[in-house]
């Protein structure tokens, strides 16, 4: 009965979180690496570049884990990387709900944040990438209710370390 378990929950957790064969979404300007179980949404609604949602998880769980890209023009504004970072920091603290930020910091070739926000009636955490390059903010993000964050921050990693911009 224990083996018949861990096989169910390996099962389980392969298919609910996506973690098996991976496929790339590929633009003149981007590649990103995706479970083949996740869905992906490049209508462009909400200023989105693509987003990629996890499988619907268990019933009554009305939130899809996602990643998201945006791409904004900021050429007419003339921001570095540093000064990008500075106003979405604010953005965070003063616009989202609840707005907490954990974790800003510099890596190699981007910027990282971490914060946690409510929006409607979900508690959310959310993981960001920040470059600027050519004019353009790249804004890579990964959301998940703050109770689910842990169980796909794995996957989340493995897609949004392989975004390249090209």
């Amino acid at each position: 009965m224990k083996y018949l378990f861990v096989v169910a929950f390996i099962f389980f957790t392969t298919v609910l979180f996506g973690q098996g064969e991976f496929e790339t979404l590929a633009t003149d300007q981007y590649s990103i690496k995706y479970p083949s179980t996740w869905e992906v949404n490049q209508t462009g609604q909400m200023g989105m570049a693509f987003g990629l949602f996890s499988p619907a998880g268990m019933q009554g769980d009305q939130f899809r884990e996602n990643v998201n890209l945006i791409i904004q023009d900021i050429s007419s504004q003339n921001l570095d990387l540093v000064d990008f970072v500075s106003l979405s920091e604010n953005q965070i603290t003063t616009m989202i709900v609840d707005g907490n930020l954990l974790v800003s910091e510099k890596k190699d070739g981007y910027h990282q944040m971490i914060y946690t926000g409510t929006m409607g009636q979900y508690k959310l955490k959310f993981q960001q990438y920040y470059w600027v390059i050519g004019g353009n903010a790249y804004i890579l993000t990964f959301t998940a209710e703050q109770n689910q964050y842990d169980n796909y921050i794995g996957v989340a990693q493995q897609l949004m370390d392989s975004f390249e911009i090209r």
